[in-house]
């Protein structure tokens, strides 16, 4: 090959290497123009949350620019309210993508004033119908009355809730007694869910397992103990304690899933 054949076919090769950069670039901007619409769209679906409660503290984490964790609020029309906690498998835009109908069937069947049974029958057949086999949704329902004192808890595949009673001076864990959202049958589903007489002043701490499985340097879980202790020892502190004392766990190690955690005062709203 000749210089000038030579010289011909870099500038071709670099023409072509040229090409290549501009075409990645344009597609490195549609993909973040895209990824940043959805990012809006799931963000308006939660966008009625009623965040602002004094009862309701929560703290969320996500792993990476999409998560998986959803915690939405809502009040009841005549008084009181209603609070969801739920984790969908794994992490990122696919985990994302179903909380729109699940934010869509709780608000909409809270300001109807409907019961937590009726909200999670509906949102297990919507997800049974739109999320592939391997996923699922685990969720935690509550629904605390006009004044503060009766509270209906349905819970499926998630962490034990936490209720500390001031006037025992003592937490007791509420177990899950359902299997995730998304996985049953209609036919099978069952949407059973415990009434609980509170006092005010009572408290109910929940999480993802984000924070319960999380890992400090000696490769040791947080685990729902230490966070038991650490809530009924200062339960009065809110999140600070807990999330303080998850920190120095942690310490320098790194976030491996979605992280949420919400502490709920039972109190006239």
């Amino acid at each position: 090959m000749s210089a000038i054949d030579l010289q011909a076919e870099n500038r071709h090769l670099k023409m072509e290497l040229d090409a290549l950069q501009q075409q990645l670039q344009r597609d490195k901007l549609r993909n973040e123009y895209e990824q940043h619409l959805v990012k809006e769209i799931l963000e308006h679906a939660a966008s009625r949350n009623f965040s602002d409660l004094p009862n309701v503290q929560h703290e969320h984490r996500p792993f990476s620019y999409f998560d998986g964790d959803l915690f939405l609020i809502a009040r009841r029309p005549e008084g009181g309210m209603y609070v969801l906690l739920g984790d969908f498998t794994g992490h990122g835009l696919a985990a994302a993508i179903g909380g729109m109908p699940v934010s869509e069937i709780f608000f909409t069947m809270a300001a109807k004033s409907l019961s937590i049974g009726d909200m999670v029958t509906e949102m297990n057949t919507t997800l049974g119908r739109l999320l592939p086999d391997e996923m699922f949704f685990a969720a935690c329902l509550l629904e605390l009355d006009s004044k503060g004192d009766r509270v209906h808890l349905w819970s499926g595949g998630m962490q034990d809730v936490l209720w500390y009673e001031p006037a025992k001076k003592a937490c007791r864990r509420l177990a899950s007694q359902h299997p995730p959202l998304g996985v049953q049958s209609p036919a099978e589903f069952d949407a059973h869910f415990s009434r609980l007489y509170a006092r005010r002043g009572d408290r109910f701490l929940l999480c993802t397992d984000g924070l319960i499985e999380a890992r400090n340097p000696e490769g040791d879980e947080f685990g729902l103990e230490r966070l038991q202790a650490v809530f009924e020892r200062q339960p009065t502190q809110g999140l600070e304690t807990v999330l303080g004392t998850f920190d120095a766990f942690i310490n320098t190690e790194s976030q491996t899933d979605d992280i949420t955690v919400a502490l709920l005062t039972c109190e006239a709203v």
